[in-house]
């Protein structure tokens, strides 16, 4: 008995709307005959139906004789791939067979015709959809309205971003005190749940602050909150969460505008690529009361993002210098070169013309930016006093500095327990953040604050420096270091 073929596709968006889509095609399908069915999922602009490929393999092979869909646009929707089909069906003779529009006659003048007619339908039905879309999307951008679903931490309510704080998830430290009381609760009861989005998505940006690697973020919150990201693997937490799949998914969401208050439109590619920013159709203060990170915030997280382009490799050893060094006598770029005692950097064109031949040894790099920066620190420290603040306030203590500026601004706030004893907590916490900016490396200021800061006046402080603490202040202070035959001959700063 011959086997007879069918195929199925829906789109994300019609599973999406109706569960069953694909199941109907599949029985329709039966229904006609069909004893062998591939199906895909998958958008019409997308070229990946794996299914289909398959299919199509096998018809190339001579094993099939009859195929059945729906109509056309289940096959194609642009006419490339149409005549392509056409000249496939015609070479091996296919008898394809569209429930909705009879059987197709490739054999023959007029239903080649028709073919033809039926599939330019199909074809100008896309070009109409695309149309409709558009013009949709111009209409809610006219409008300032939310152009998607939100990102992880928001949700959108009235077309408006909004701050997701519905308590979606309890860890074991959030667990109240009565918790051997609730065993009998349900998993998602609203007892048990006490952490929202919106806080875990500033505890990301706080954390990416601090450790400044997407993939080290993400892997700790992953294991945190107990995600599985194995293939095949579903925990349930992961679809509840929604965090970002992968580093590149992640710093597209570190830069959404969206957590500063703000809607961009027009942000992709046609091919799902993100735009550089300038790019963007931006609209500054769509929801400013749902911010989730405030502009300073937003500014490093950029800056963090921007230094680790220019680094390769594993910071914790001595990559925290690529970037930085550079031929003087090619001006290419350093590369760096490994020996079991010690690292080096050379002129990446070395092999090829360059006559820089002899790599330069890390600590020799080191000794020469540090020894320029002491040298700049005492400078400046020998100059007339001009005004200029060394004292650093990150952006937490900013926060809270304009947090108590709105209480003090409040009426009879000494007047009220509640509001007073608010004002004297905030005070205390200002006083704790600015001790510890103090006592700690200056890492979070701007590089005058830094250069000017007491610590920068030992120079033991710059040897005692981590590889971490290096590459965040030689990424602020350093523009450039020049290598020639095994010496650093010069550094360049930006102070």
């Amino acid at each position: 008995m011959t086997e007879i073929y069918g195929y199925a596709r829906v789109s994300t968006s019609e599973q999406a709307d109706n569960t069953y889509a694909l199941e109907q095609q599949i029985e329709r399908l039966k229904q006609a005959g069909a004893t062998k069915i591939f199906c895909d999922v998958v958008s019409w602009d997308k070229a990946e139906r794996l299914q289909f490929t398959e299919l199509m393999d096998l018809v190339r092979q001579g094993k099939v004789k009859k195929l059945i869909a729906t109509r056309w646009d289940r096959l194609m929707r642009n006419e490339e791939l149409y005549l392509a089909l056409k000249k496939v069906f015609q070479n091996f003779g296919i008898v394809l067979q569209l429930l909705d529009q009879g059987i197709v006659d490739l054999t023959t003048a007029a239903g080649e015709l028709s073919a033809d007619m039926q599939a330019l339908f199909a074809v100008h039905e896309r070009r109409m959809l695309i149309d409709r879309v558009k013009h949709g999307y111009k209409y809610r951008r006219s409008r300032l309205a939310a152009p998607g679903r939100g990102p992880f931490g928001y949700v959108v309510v009235n077309e408006k971003y909004e701050l997701n704080t519905k308590p979606c998830v309890c860890l074991l430290e959030d667990r109240p005190k009565n918790y051997l009381d609730l065993y009998a609760e349900s998993d998602n009861s609203p007892k048990l749940l006490y952490r929202s989005k919106a806080q875990i998505a500033r505890e990301i940006f706080e954390l990416f602050l601090q450790i400044r690697k997407p993939i080290k973020v993400l892997g700790h919150i992953y294991e945190k909150y107990g995600i599985q990201v194995k293939k095949g693997t579903h925990s349930g937490l992961d679809e509840q969460l929604s965090l970002p799949k992968s580093p590149t998914h992640f710093r597209e969401w570190l830069v959404n505008p969206v957590h500063q208050g703000h809607t961009a439109y027009l942000k992709y590619q046609t091919k799902g690529y993100l735009k550089d920013d300038d790019e963007w159709e931006f609209h500054p203060n769509t929801h400013p009361e749902n911010k989730l990170i405030n502009e300073l915030e937003a500014e490093e997280v950029k800056n963090i993002l921007k230094f680790n382009t220019k680094r390769v490799g594993n910071s914790k050893i001595s990559f925290y210098l690529t970037g930085l060094v550079f031929c003087y006598q090619c001006g290419g770029k350093g590369v760096l070169k490994r020996h079991k005692e010690y690292s080096y950097y050379g002129c990446r064109h070395a092999s090829f013309g360059c006559k820089n031949k002899r790599s330069t040894r890390i600590e020799k790099i080191e000794h020469a930016i540090i020894e320029t920066l002491f040298k700049r620190v005492v400078s400046i420290a020998e100059e007339p006093a001009t005004g200029a603040s060394c004292s650093i306030d990150s952006a937490k203590l900013l926060q809270m500095k304009k947090q108590l500026a709105g209480l003090e601004s409040l009426p009879g706030i000494d007047n009220n327990f509640l509001l007073k004893n608010a004002k004297e907590d905030l005070i205390r916490q200002i006083e704790k953040e600015t001790k510890r900016l103090e006592q700690s490396v200056p890492v979070e200021g701007t590089a005058q604050q830094i250069i000017r800061h007491p610590m920068a006046r030992n120079i033991n402080f710059w040897y005692s420096l981590t590889y971490q603490e290096r590459e965040v202040l030689y990424d602020k202070l350093v523009e450039k270091v020049c290598i020639f035959n095994g010496e650093a001959i010069s550094v360049s700063l930006y102070v």
